[in-house]
């Protein structure tokens, strides 16, 4: 009866809605940040604000978007999928409150950094936050013997490396020719190869066979596993050789051509009736378009910034919102299915992401402004729509 009784309340949370699970936190505040430091931005560069400090905006804002808006959809991914793949209780209540204040922290302090020069304690909280969130992930991984998921593990910690690293370049302590916020862009690129090639074809599967078709996609195999091994070579390539390389423009081409094959067996095209469900193809789509991008930049027809913002507005954006959707739906016990919220929060960012490459193809500020006003929107309905359901204040 103890054992019993002790059991059932660990299981039971009766504190704050709001932690009760990794995504609510993390989820709302991805949303509030992809709003935040875009605004800032634009306005920086359209001259409506100016930096009180030293500081690069553009690199600024780069580094937000990637480590603090993609920081905390992976935080909020990692916590909620994690005791899935487990079968372990979620990290909740204290430690996840904690966890969400050390990042709102290191954010409110980069914010800081505009005005007053506080990079050294952005840094500081920063790194504590994805030292303490990647060993999270890997006690909950190593107690769960989980050892499949053990990639994804490593890449969430090889993200959390690599935003210390920007932050330390940024500040002048550490000199490398490398690109730090694109070694991120590639890492999470690999990651949604990796997550998207699982949970694509296995979410469609589920609402092909409610529909009863009988046309299903073709599951997570060892040629999947080939064209991740290629994805991640091109990736290495784009990264450490010159971005003219005739090496990287071979295989961005192939990497491309790969994963519209991979994405074609996925049955995509029966799922328009559900955005819910043909908003994960569609946003896969991206990491095609990425490499056709890079591909077209070696090749002196676009330029590198296309191809950046192909996967930073495009593959990113949309995969991040997409399974931030529907993961909040699900885990709330919600029907799967999109409302019109939830379309026009997507057709927003696509619109978004669609604008920002021909802006910078065609180098145009009032492109880039219209690219940042649909983003702007597009996440304002999504915090608007979504924010009563991480606090729980409707059913």
């Amino acid at each position: 009866m103890a054992v019993t009784e002790s059991i059932s309340k660990r299981r039971s949370y009766d504190g704050p809605a709001i932690f009760e699970r990794g995504f609510r936190p993390f989820f709302f505040l991805a949303g509030i940040w992809a709003i935040i430091p875009l605004t800032l931005w634009i306005s920086t560069y359209l001259g409506l604000i100016v930096p009180l400090t030293d500081i690069n905006a553009q690199a600024w804002h780069s580094h937000e978007m990637i480590f603090g808006y993609a920081g905390a959809a992976l935080a909020g991914f990692a916590l909620t999928a994690i005791p899935n793949w487990t079968g372990r209780l979620p990290v909740r209540g204290n430690r996840l409150m904690l966890l969400a204040l050390l990042w709102l922290a290191a954010r409110s302090l980069t914010v800081s950094t505009l005005f007053i020069d506080v990079s050294s304690f952005a840094l500081a909280f920063e790194a504590l936050f994805f030292i303490i969130f990647s060993a999270l992930v890997f006690r909950e991984i190593f107690v769960g013997k989980n050892w499949r998921n053990m990639p994804v593990a490593i890449i969430f910690s090889l993200f959390g490396l690599v935003a210390i690293l920007s932050s330390l370049s940024n500040m002048g302590i550490i000199s490398s020719a490398l690109n730090f916020d694109r070694a991120a862009i590639a890492t999470l690129v690999l990651l949604i190869s990796l997550i998207g090639g699982r949970i694509v074809p296995s979410f469609t599967e589920n609402w092909l066979k409610q529909q009863g078709a009988k046309d299903l996609p073709i599951s997570f195999n060892r040629k999947d596993g080939i064209i991740l091994v290629i994805t991640a070579a091109t990736l290495v390539c784009w990264l450490t050789l010159p971005y003219d390389s005739f090496i990287v423009s071979v295989l961005a081409t192939a990497s491309c051509l790969l994963h519209v094959w991979r994405l074609s067996r996925w049955s995509g095209i029966a799922t328009f009736s559900e955005p819910l469900v043909a908003m994960l193809h569609v946003a896969y789509l991206w990491i095609a378009i990425g490499f056709a991008m890079v591909a077209l930049a070696a090749l002196d027809i676009v330029s590198v910034s296309t191809a950046v913002h192909a996967w930073t507005t495009g593959a990113i954006a949309s995969m991040t919102l997409a399974v931030m959707m529907r993961a909040t739906l699900g885990h709330s016990g919600r029907a799967l299915k999109a409302d019109k919220a939830t379309t026009a929060v997507f057709s927003l960012i696509t619109l978004a992401a669609i604008t920002r490459l021909i802006a910078a193809t065609l180098a145009s500020t009032d492109l880039i402004t219209a690219s940042a006003i649909f983003w702007i929107v597009g996440y304002l309905v999504y915090v608007v729509a979504y924010t009563p359901i991480f606090w729980n204040l409707k059913k």
